[in-house]
């Protein structure tokens, strides 16, 4: 019988939260009702906001004090908090199918401890399959189900839960892919990532990560990320090199377009701040790197 776990982590928009909330119960009782077997764990919830009153709930959520450093770190507290041999860490605005459960216990069964099942997401009618990221370290280049990605669909994957002891979120980052530098980290340790079409989600957030209260920490985690993967993971001088050559001009170019002058002294200020965080820590992260192997 699988434990599984599922943790939410929010910033407190309590109509989305609740709506996620409803759509994992009513996806665990239709598991259920349907003799599959499964024990639940935990059901947690990180509360990066403000108090949550939680009312008309079937199950027993735990509701945790988030540490409100950003993302990588509500990630992390998650992750602390939930038991068992699977867990879907996700958002508080995704809304998950009735079938979702079921699905996730019928290929879960068929893989080792060592495989992460990661998913697509529904935004607008458009279903969006998980990426991996492009030189520049957008999500940009689409996975096969054929593939073994270096990338995963935060929202939509189930990680084994003995992998946090071995990997975390970045704490750096307040807002952005944080997945993109974790998927390095679970590859680099031995596990596997899969991708099954059949595992989805609505995801209700599309394109609040574009508006620009968010942009300049998008941008931030975008460049560390790269960094850290072309110094760390692929271990390249030459990507690194070019990568920090090319990026300021490339970055000023394209957020002049879209938000004038303005746009170029985010670019910088982005730039800057990853380099100095990736300097800061690159030393530190280097050294577990070298103990693992």
């Amino acid at each position: 019988m699988l434990t599984l776990s599922v943790g939410i982590v929010t910033r407190n928009r309590n109509s989305d939260l609740f709506r996620c909330i409803e759509s994992i119960e009513n996806s665990i009782d239709h598991c259920l009702s349907n003799d599959v077997k499964i024990q639940i764990g935990k059901l947690v919830i990180s509360n990066d906001g403000s108090e949550i009153v939680m009312q008309n709930t079937r199950y027993s959520w735990d509701v945790v004090e988030g540490p409100k450093r950003g993302i990588g770190a509500n990630r992390n507290n998650i992750a602390d908090n939930i038991i068992g041999d699977f867990g879907l860490i996700t958002d508080d605005d995704m809304e998950f199918p009735l079938n979702f459960m079921m699905e996730s216990v019928g290929n879960l069964l068929l893989v080792n401890k060592n495989t992460i099942l990661t998913g697509k997401v529904k935004e607008f009618d458009e279903f969006t399959p998980p990426t991996e990221p492009d030189f520049w370290g957008y999500r940009r280049n689409r996975i096969e189900s054929s593939q073994r990605p270096a990338g995963f669909t935060d929202q939509v994957t189930w990680l084994p839960i003995k992998c946090f002891s071995e990997c975390k979120f970045d704490d750096a980052v307040i807002y952005g892919p944080t997945e993109m530098d974790f998927a390095y980290q679970l590859i680099f340790n031995g596990y596997e990532i899969r991708y099954i079409p059949e595992l989805w989600a609505i995801h209700w957030g599309k394109n609040k990560s574009s508006v620009t209260i968010n942009k300049a920490d998008m941008e931030f985690s975008r460049i560390y990320y790269t960094l850290r993967r072309y110094y760390i993971w692929d271990r390249s001088v030459m990507k690194l090199m070019l990568f920090r050559i090319l990026e300021i001009p490339r970055l000023s170019f394209a957020l002049l377009k879209i938000m004038g002058l303005k746009g170029i002294l985010l670019a910088f200020q982005s730039f800057i701040s990853a380099n100095i965080n990736f300097e800061r820590e690159k030393h530190s992260i280097i050294a577990k790197v070298r103990k693992a192997l």
